[in-house]
């Protein structure tokens, strides 16, 4: 199999080894730096993941800027570009006073939820940094409650049009909060199990660390050539499906659970806050829903579940409309798509979503950068989201408009008879999606950067068009970066070594 991630590529053999190619800049082709040089971050070309060579790999995938392996046994393996909550620090040059009964006045209590008590450290009078102490006091308490209110709650409306599933309260993780994370998001820190969900359906904001961010002070990035296992997933369970996206990533387990880690500012990990996960932790709306899920897909800020049923859910960053719902706003927790003639959702809260199945059974998902594209059963594919650079095959052709760059709904891809056979893969890239079709051939549309659809230039394809370089050959496995795409393709050569063997064989019996 083979797994793309913005400039990297990773392949699989049949023997369970791992090969990985590409841009190695923070490590996510397994391969060390060499010596501090620029040499080690770019791979010309397919090199074993040394640090896997003790395991038999079954399945791949890849986020971002990290690699992600899962084994025989079912552990999931991760090296690159890591995501790790940063932590708040104090400011160079400004020493906050340590929380003591000599300064009671330094230390006040905001509390901004029922039940939740959130510690604010505040500088000392006259220091300059907030003015007076009397406006310094409140300064952080609007901070703490506006910080509070964005990581631990979801938006007002944030679950119109979606019918999200599963109950709202539930544990949660208690973390220090990442500072100036991408698009404005939150973060955190070390997790720690809490004691439980919090009354009202509203999750109980953990502690804001005592002290404030520098301005510009990032998240952290770590750097690992090494594969390091990811646990979390209870005693027994075994991964088996692994997708990744902007720093965050999603593993489904034997049992149908989900799990989900890192970056998580638009709600891409599903646990209804912004707060990040640095050990992967379940989507508790699924598995109170009831949901085994069988596939998932990440995309840049959003992620896609697909359930045995053929229910496909989504959730995180909704503005481009990648989330298939009525609005356009962030969702914080899974909620179904409507596909085809399904005209709503699945009550919130209730567990028969599996028994009921869909109105239209997907049998395959895929998300780009902001699109997602679902395959039903019958070969039928619905797109949706942004479609400015025609990734959805609807979208804007220079002449509709802003209005006609955005499709909050999924819409049915009308396939060209020229393409003669039916729909069984999709794939998307940043702003790309490609169909695989039944007798092995390709077919790409959406913007054709640095020839990624590989119809011979750079310019958009508007609908789905067959890869004529590739005709002839038959494609077995395709995956899409942000500029590249890879396709594995039968070795007609052998295919016909054995086509020849087995007729001499039945001869030889038939004789």
């Amino acid at each position: 199999s083979v797994a793309c991630g913005e400039q990297h590529t990773l392949l699989l053999d049949t023997l369970g080894n791992v090969y990985a190619y590409g841009r190695n800049r923070e490590r996510q082709c397994g391969q060390p730096a060499d010596g501090g040089s620029a040499e080690g971050d770019v791979i010309g070309a397919p090199m074993p993941v040394d640090s896997l060579r003790h395991e038999r790999i079954e399945s791949i995938g890849a986020g971002w800027s990290a690699s992600f392996a899962i084994t025989a046994a079912g552990e999931l393996y991760a090296w690159g570009g890591i995501y790790r909550p940063g932590e708040y620090r104090a400011p160079a040059g400004r020493a906050l006073a340590p929380p003591s009964a000599a300064r009671a006045r330094d230390l006040r209590l905001a509390r901004t939820q029922p039940g939740a008590d959130v510690a604010v450290m505040e500088p000392h009078a006259g220091n300059g940094a907030f003015g007076s102490e009397q406006s310094s006091q409140r300064t952080l308490r609007m901070v703490a409650n506006s910080l509070s209110e964005y990581l631990g709650a979801p938006l007002p409306d944030a679950d119109e049009g979606g019918g999200a599933v599963g109950a709202r309260a539930g544990a949660l993780h208690t973390q220090h909060v990442a500072a100036n994370t991408p698009e404005g998001g939150g973060g955190g820190g070390s997790p720690e199990e809490s004691s439980g969900g919090s009354s009202g359906g509203i999750p109980t904001p953990p502690p804001v660390p005592t002290e404030l961010p520098p301005r510009n002070s990032p998240a952290l990035l770590e750097l690992r050539a090494v594969a390091t296992r990811l646990g979390g997933f209870g005693a027994g369970l075994r991964a088996r499906r692994v997708a990744g996206g902007y720093n965050f990533g999603a593993v489904v387990v034997e049992d149908g659970t989900l799990y989900t880690f890192g970056l998580n500012d638009r709600f891409q990990c599903g646990h209804g806050d912004r707060y990040s996960v640095v050990t992967p932790r379940r989507v508790e709306a699924l598995a109170a829903a009831g949901v085994r899920v069988r596939d998932v897909a990440c995309g840049q800020q959003h992620s896609l579940a697909m359930c045995a049923a053929g229910r496909v859910y989504s959730w995180g960053l909704g503005v481009f409309g990648a989330l298939g719902g009525a609005n356009l706003h962030d969702r914080p927790r899974p909620a179904v798509v409507a596909i085809g003639a399904e005209a709503h959702a699945a009550p919130e809260g209730e567990g028969g979503a599996e028994e009921g199945g869909a109105a239209v059974r997907c049998v395959g998902i895929a998300c780009g950068a902001n699109h997602s594209v679902a395959l039903a059963q019958g070969g039928d594919v619905y797109a949706w989201g942004h479609a400015e650079y025609a990734q959805t095959a609807a979208g804007d052709d220079g002449a509709r408009g802003e209005a006609r760059r955005v499709f909050a709904t999924a819409q049915r891809i009308e396939l060209p008879p020229s393409l003669g056979s039916e729909v069984v893969g999709v794939a998307c890239g940043h702003l790309q999606t490609a169909l695989l079709l039944r007798n092995g051939q390709l077919a790409t549309f959406g913007w054709g950067t640095s020839g990624i659809l590989g119809h011979g230039s750079a310019r958009y394809q508007i609908t789905p068009r067959a890869v004529e370089a590739l005709a002839g050959a038959r494609v077995l496995a395709l995956a899409l970066g942000a500029r590249h795409a890879v396709a594995l393709l039968e070795d007609t050569a052998h295919a016909q070594r054995r086509a020849a063997l087995r007729a001499v064989r039945l001869a030889l019996l038939g004789g």
